[in-house]
């Protein structure tokens, strides 16, 4: 997938797919057995799909800030 320091959006892709899910497994193992199973699903969609893009973004994009 990674070749030469060139690499496909598909393995990218999943590359920060599985970053995603280990950032929310970190904070649901904080929670587990004491949340319901509604909220524990919504927490874990905003961390994958709005505080984890957002954070990567900031720190691994060439024209991020903290780059």
């Amino acid at each position: 997938v990674f070749v030469m320091g060139k690499s496909s959006f598909t393995g990218l892709f999943f590359f920060e797919l599985a970053l995603a899910a280990a950032a929310s497994t970190i904070a649901s193992a904080c929670v587990s057995g004491r949340m319901k199973f509604g909220a524990y699903a919504l927490m874990n969609f905003i961390i994958a799909g709005a505080i984890y893009p957002i954070c990567a973004y900031w720190a691994w994009s060439p024209t991020a800030w903290l780059f």
